[in-house]
């Protein structure tokens, strides 16, 4: 692939450059956590490294290595959002550099600075750089892991090659859940790779260093992801991105999700199957060529980990996703690439050559320009407590249940938490608990004596928790259903109009048709909307009530100190 003038070390130093602005230009403008984020957060925040030992609250997930990463960042930097979004930004910044070093050693140096350059502009790949979660660092070991099976690759009589991938491959199983497909094809690379002299010796190498592995994931798989993998609400949330079962709804989804893993790495989930096939048949003329160059182990070093991951998603284990098949995103990138070497390759001329060029340059642009027209941006949710924190004079506040995640968290003094609510609101928020915002359908109406316990009191104010809509919202297929569950509004209203003549509401995650329902339900109750503010998704509201509206309907919640 021809390199642009300057040379290839200024092109490389401006796709990390322009990599770099994406990424922290929203990492500055510290948007507020979204929900899922602020659930991993709470986690994190409130636990010691022991207890991240054990199973989180909140129907959350992690692999060891990485929440101990995040504890000791806010241990250093405090709790707040740039602590908790240091580390996938550090990811972020240097996975481009990783990308290039690695490209390099597999196809030419032209195609390998436009790999760095799909990497640095991939919308995917900079949205989670600053996601409270595992999946950038999932991309950038894949990268080490990679690199150092290459070396072993290249020389298998290297005792000191054997050590560094072995011991780097448990350490990469503690630290990312879907290493170990990635470690799959190393492993299989390692068996049909060429042997030197003391082949015997190498071969029982791998045999133990494969066993280590097998051995480190079983124990941790065990311990930490298997009962959140096969629980009800996961199976629920992702049977769309799930190969087996019924859940899979016809072969024609299982290929469409296939058919899409290419432009995964670029955050084009609902691109049509057909608009996808060509990006596979770049892909297999990348391992074509990958083959024809490097032999057969480098085949499968890229191949086996995408077969092994589709494996456990028909396993029902491992959902298709593009922000959990985002490990693979430098394995897809770095196939492409060498598609398109191989194109120039067999197409030498120098219009062919002016072709590819273009395409390339209209390839990047495109990404560059759906990175700027989305942003990360979080709910405002930092912004409405504080304001509410500015406003409020001890009236009691309901907190919609898509809110109450981050609610916790910035209504929490993290200097000195109240141990006694976050563990009441893990309870009743997390899945199955009565205020879990995502909850499937009731399959009946809302009982009149719906979240009588779901309240708390701190700080001598009443926190009125609201109850789930009904509406679960699932990956990829969207809501359940078009509306809350039959009564939800008018319970939810009593509710609120029965706790005291002036109310405040925080709403954020909000369920389409819920809050205008539920507005014109505390209408009826006559309520009064006194005071609103509005910031990016997130609602801080008050209400006021006539005193026969409320006066002695809750008696149930003692009064507050």
């Amino acid at each position: 692939m021809s390199l642009p003038r300057p040379g290839p070390r200024t092109a490389l130093a401006l796709a990390l450059a322009a990599g770099a602005a994406y990424r922290l230009v929203s990492f500055v403008a510290n948007p507020s956590l979204p929900v899922d984020d602020a659930m991993l957060a709470l986690n994190v925040a409130s636990r010691s490294y022991g207890e991240l030992l054990q199973p989180l609250d909140y129907a959350q997930t992690g692999p060891p290595l990485f929440l101990w990463a995040l504890r000791l960042a806010i241990g250093l930097g405090g709790v707040n959002e740039f602590a908790l979004r240091a580390l996938p930004l550090l990811a972020g910044l240097v996975l481009p550099l990783v990308v290039w070093q690695v490209a390099r050693r597999l196809i030419d140096p032209g195609a390998a600075l436009v790999a760095a350059w799909f990497v640095a502009l991939s919308p995917i790949l900079i949205k989670f750089s600053f996601v409270v979660k595992p999946y950038e660092l999932d991309a950038l070991i894949t990268l080490g892991v990679i690199g150092l099976a290459l070396d072993v690759l290249e020389r298998p009589d290297r005792l000191v090659g054997w050590w560094a991938l072995g011991a780097s491959g448990v350490v990469a199983i503690l630290a990312s859940t879907p290493v170990v497909f990635v470690l799959a094809g190393v492993g299989a690379a390692l068996v049909v790779a060429p042997r030197g002299a003391r082949w015997a010796a190498q071969y029982g190498r791998l045999a133990s260093v494969g066993a280590v592995w097998v051995g480190v994931f079983a124990l941790t798989y065990a311990a930490l992801y298997d009962d959140i993998a096969r629980g009800a609400y996961m199976q629920q949330f992702w049977a769309s991105g799930l190969l087996g079962g019924e859940s899979a709804g016809s072969s024609d989804r299982a290929v469409a999700l296939v058919a899409r893993i290419p432009l995964q790495a670029f955050d084009a989930p609902r691109v049509p199957t057909l608009a996808a096939l060509p990006f596979w048949a770049l892909m297999v003329a990348g391992w074509v060529y990958l083959r024809r160059r490097h032999g057969l182990g480098v085949l499968l070093l890229f191949t086996v980990s995408l077969v092994a991951a589709l494996g456990a998603a028909a396993a029902r284990r491992y959902p298709v996703s593009p922000r959990l098949f985002l490990f693979a995103a430098p394995l897809v990138i770095l196939s492409l690439v060498a598609g398109l070497a191989a194109a120039r390759e067999r197409w030498p001329g120098r219009g062919p050559r002016w072709a590819l060029s273009a395409v390339v340059t209209l390839w990047l642009l495109t990404l560059g320009g759906l990175a700027l027209k989305r942003p990360y941006r979080g709910k405002g949710m930092r912004h409405v407590t504080a304001e509410f924190a500015r406003r409020q004079r001890g009236e009691p506040v309901y907190v919609y249940a898509g809110a109450v995640p981050a609610w916790a968290f910035y209504t929490t003094d993290w200097a000195r938490p109240d141990t006694a609510r976050l563990r009441f609101l893990a309870g009743v928020a997390g899945a199955g608990g009565s205020a879990f915002h995502n909850a499937p359908s009731r399959g009946r109406p809302v009982a009149p004596d719906e979240g009588d316990g779901l309240w708390v009191c701190t700080g001598g104010r009443l926190e009125l928790l609201g109850l789930p809509t009904g509406m679960q919202a699932r990956e990829r297929t969207g809501f359940s259903q078009r509306g809350a569950d039959t009564g939800w509004a008018d319970r939810e209203a009593e509710r609120i109009a029965g706790v005291a003549p002036d109310v405040w509401l925080v709403f954020a995650n909000i369920y389409p048709t819920t809050l205008p329902d539920l507005q014109g339900a505390l209408r009826r109750r006559g309520g009064e909307l006194v005071a609103a503010r509005e910031e990016r998704g997130a609602k801080l509201y008050r209400y006021r009530f006539a005193e026969a509206s409320w006066r002695n309907t809750y008696s149930r919640i003692p009064p507050c100190r």
